[in-house]
Parts: C-alpha cells; sequence; structure tokens
C-alpha cells in the first residue's frame, strides 16, 4: 500500500501489519511486488506459517460477526439516544 496514493490499498491498511502478517508493498509498483514474493519465498516455513496465523487471529477478532454486530447495535442505540433525549426528538422532525 502507498501511502500518498489515496486510492491504493482501499482496506488493506486496516488489515495487513507490514512484516507481522503480511507485506505492504506501494501500488502500482510490479518491481515491489516482486520484490516482496521473493522476500516471502525466502522466509523459512515456520515464519510464514506465523505469519498467517497472525492474519487470521487479527481478522477473527477484528471481524467476528458477534463483535461487528455488537458495534453496530451500538452505533444506532447511541443514534436513537441522541436523537430522542428525554422523550422528545432534538432533529426537529416529528416522529
Amino acid at each position: 500500500v502507498d501511502e500518498s496514493d489515496p486510492a491504493g490499498g482501499g482496506g488493506t491498511r486496516d488489515v495487513v501489519r507490514d512484516g507481522s502478517n503480511g507485506l505492504v508493498v506501494p501500488s502500482r509498483s510490479p518491481e515491489a511486488l516482486a520484490d516482496a514474493m521473493e522476500r516471502l519465498m525466502a522466509l523459512p516455513e515456520a515464519d510464514r506459517q506465523a505469519m498467517g496465523r497472525s492474519g487470521r487471529e487479527l481478522i477473527l477478532s477484528t471481524f467476528d460477526l458477534q463483535r461487528l454486530t455488537d458495534t453496530w447495535e451500538a452505533i444506532y442505540l447511541e443514534l436513537l439516544r441522541r436523537r430522542y433525549r428525554d422523550g422528545t426528538r432534538t432533529d426537529g422532525l416529528q416522529a
């Protein structure tokens, strides 16, 4: 992911920790991608497996369905709380 490229990487920055669970490379750079692939292939098997496990653990802990559901529910409840303080709407609209 190239940090200077606003379109580069999409959500990749949210899940890839360079050197921990993957390798980050600049977008639109086949040379950098090839270099990263060679570095991965040169890693011992145990290191590649550890990198994969780290990525899996991050995904499971961050994007767990129950956790996401709880987060969205909390957001909706907070929005409703703000809209209906003391039993009245605070946005000027009628219920």
